[in-house]
């Protein structure tokens, strides 16, 4: 059975490439992309919601409202599949713009009052 180590060793490293023993070339200098985290029903709530905000605030699009949020589209939409989730900046980017509060975009609901 291979250690760590010995696997690490077996690596040969040319040119800025690392090829693995399996023969798969790897940039040495950019590690290998992440699968999208799975999505929880929590997220695809929040996926949803936050696409409903976009929309009423009049976005039609996911490009117009990424443009106007200051992220590549790719990565809104990641968003909105329920991918990944946004940042606390872009969250409270996206309820300036939307005028929807973090309550609701994050929790589905206004908070209840408390004296």
């Amino acid at each position: 059975m291979a250690t760590a180590s010995n696997r690490l060793s077996d690596t040969v490293q040319q040119k800025g490439q690392v090829t693995s023993l399996a023969g798969v070339v790897h940039n040495a200098h950019m590690p290998a992309k992440r699968s999208p985290k799975k999505s929880t029903p929590e997220r695809m709530a929040f996926a949803r919601r936050l696409e409903a905000a976009r929309i009423s605030a009049g976005y039609e699009t996911m490009r117009d409202f990424a443009a106007a949020l200051g992220v590549q589209e790719a990565r809104y939409r990641r968003w909105e599949a329920a991918e990944t989730e946004p940042d606390i900046f872009h969250l409270m980017r996206i309820a300036a713009l939307t005028k929807v509060s973090l309550d609701v975009l994050i929790a589905g609901q206004r908070p209840s009052n408390v004296a």
